[in-house]
């Protein structure tokens, strides 16, 4: 079961005033923890930057009056509710409009930005959306119920993304159409109140702007209030995949290219992670997004003027080249200029795809003790179905999954360290994350400490469940 990260929505109006619950007195156990207020699924995590989780999901308890709707919580590194946040969940977008969920950003004060689109303006397609919640789960000073338009108007798509500028304020990048019939990237960076920070016009600014459609691919904060960010382009005279740095107040960074720099020919991406010394590796395929059968991959590393680093092959290092179909592929770093991938293979076309992992270190070599085309993750049955990838910082990484059996469907987690080895407190297997089926879609998170947060929709139980998982094991 693979659920797409779309997020419909509206509530009964009262829904915004249920009362605040104390903190829970709850603690992570060892099949995991009930996400407080949740139901539905597509849930995504991220880490507080204060030792606990924040966490958003596809929310169905007003299906029945109009569709899906958004909501949040905010646990404490101990898996309490943090004090103030309403144990019925937080309600990010209740408008009675159809709604696309993207991405969550911390905002560095222990709060959450979340990035969506709705139907709240006219137009060919769906407006930005940015909501900005506070470590208790109010609306923050500034912000208006249900989220503010990023752009007054209707021409985003539902590919969105945001990142924190690292003083309290947040960049939204997204798909837009405003200039038909092309597609192209655009950008907007708003502060902690909700205005558009100096330099960036009401509208945003564009990423690109070509003629052909441009699809971006990801997004990473620069460290100094700026993005970085990767696309798709189909620019006829020069088709490819193209980075672009954005400053703090919206000008193109020095040495840069209006409308970016073509860093590959002839692939896709479907990936962007920082290298941790000002660069990025961007994940690459020769089939559109990865998902095709007989995908083959490569990750190639640019510098922080988006030129190939020495030893990296032009337009990508091979990852896996083996026969048979995969998909869903992953890409993380560690800071350490070292980079994982992981992908779901069909190489043993004798049983059902498994998982498959690989690393490489930073000059493009494959690392010690790792062998070409990776290696199965796990020995649970096939099917196993990618989740998420998480680095470790300790040169090892943290898998998560979803295996079917006869028996139903169980989410796990893998844990590996450098040499690829099974880390302490895990085995061959991995670990499952509750012991009866129905568990789906594990998505993970940095807890800032060397371990992961994890979250995943458990059917059995009728709610999102989270679980912390330290870098020891």
């Amino acid at each position: 079961m693979r659920i797409i990260t779309l997020f419909t929505s509206w509530a009964v109006v009262g829904m915004l005033c249920e009362a605040t619950a104390p903190a829970a007195a709850q603690a992570w156990g060892p099949n995991g923890i009930p996400v407080p207020g949740s139901r539905g699924g597509s849930a995504v995590v991220v880490a507080d930057e204060f030792g606990g989780a924040l966490f958003g999901w596809l929310d169905t308890r007003a299906y029945a009056l109009d569709a899906d709707d958004v909501y949040g919580q905010h646990l404490t590194g101990s898996g309490a509710l943090d004090p103030g946040c309403p144990s019925s969940g937080i309600p990010v977008c209740v408008s009675p409009l159809e709604q696309y969920f993207g991405t969550i950003a911390a905002d560095g004060s222990g709060g959450a930005y979340y990035g969506l689109a709705d139907a709240r303006i006219p137009g060919p397609q769906m407006t930005a959306v940015v909501q900005h919640e506070t470590a208790s789960g109010a609306v923050a000073p500034g912000w208006p119920v249900n989220g503010l338009a990023v752009v007054g108007l209707g021409t985003a798509t539902d590919n969105i993304d945001v990142v924190g500028d690292g003083t309290g304020g947040v960049v939204c990048v997204f798909d837009d159409v405003r200039n038909e019939p092309n597609a192209d990237v655009y950008a907007q960076h708003l502060t902690a109140a909700g205005v558009p920070a100096p330099g960036w016009p009401a509208e945003g600014l564009p990423v690109v702007v070509a003629p052909g459609y441009e699809y971006m691919v990801g997004t990473l904060a620069d460290g100094s209030g700026g993005v970085v960010v990767c696309w798709d382009d189909g620019r006829p005279d020069a088709p490819g995949v193209y980075v672009q740095h954005l400053l703090a107040d919206g000008t193109v960074a020095a040495g840069w290219p209006v409308n970016g720099r073509r860093v590959a020919q002839g692939r896709w991406g479907w990936a962007l992670a920082p290298d941790g010394a000002g660069g990025s590796y961007v994940g690459l395929s020769v089939q559109r997004q990865a998902y095709s059968d007989d995908s083959t991959y490569y990750v190639l590393r640019v510098d922080g003027q988006g030129n190939p680093v020495a030893g990296w092959t032009q337009d990508g290092t091979l990852v896996c080249g083996a026969p048979g179909g995969r998909g869903y592929p992953r890409l993380a770093s560690n800071g350490a200029g070292e980079v994982f991938v992981s992908w779901e293979d069909g190489r043993d076309t004798s049983t059902l795809p498994r998982l498959y992992l690989t690393k490489l270190v930073p000059g493009g070599a494959l690392a010690p003790g790792w062998v070409t085309d990776g290696m199965p993750v796990s020995t649970y049955p096939p099917y196993q179905a990618n989740g998420d990838l998480v680095a470790d910082g300790a040169g090892g990484a943290f898998v998560c999954g979803t295996y079917y059996a006869q028996s139903g469907s169980y989410a796990f987690v893998q844990h590996v360290g450098a040499d690829g080895a099974p880390a302490p407190g895990f085995n061959a297997s991995g670990v499952a994350l509750y012991p009866q089926g129905l568990q789906y879609d594990p998505r993970m998170a940095p807890d800032g400490t060397g371990g992961v947060f994890v979250v995943w929709e458990n059917d059995a139980a009728g709610s999102q469940y989270a679980q912390r998982f330290p870098g020891d094991g």
